[in-house]
């Protein structure tokens, strides 16, 4: 699901657009993830849904802000609830050692 895009006027420069969207990954660790997987795991990633946007500058069309990881249902999936790159490293069996990367 794609929202139109929303008009952001950060100190009334009206000069961003922002689409929020929701994405939900799934795939199989074929190749390395370094530093983390030096080698492939083979292991299957099913990532739960979770809501992402993109803020484009409104003159120069490039994307200056990429947001991904806010979970929507961390029941989903086989990364123990954990969006963005600690999900990934959670389903791979490589979690990282702090309670952020840990599952709920």
């Amino acid at each position: 699901f794609v929202d139109p895009l929303e008009v952001e006027d950060e100190g009334g420069s009206n000069r961003n657009y922002r689409v929020w969207y929701t994405a939900k990954g799934y795939g199989r660790n074929d190749g390395p993830l370094l530093p983390f997987a030096p080698e492939a795991t083979g292991k299957i990633v099913e990532n739960p849904p979770q809501m992402c946007s993109l803020t484009i500058d409104k003159d120069s069309g490039l994307i200056t802000r990429y947001t991904i990881g806010y979970v929507t249902d961390r029941s989903v999936g086989n990364t123990g609830g954990l969006g963005g790159l600690y999900g990934i490293l959670y389903a791979l069996g490589k979690p990282l050692p702090f309670p952020e990367a840990q599952p709920w």
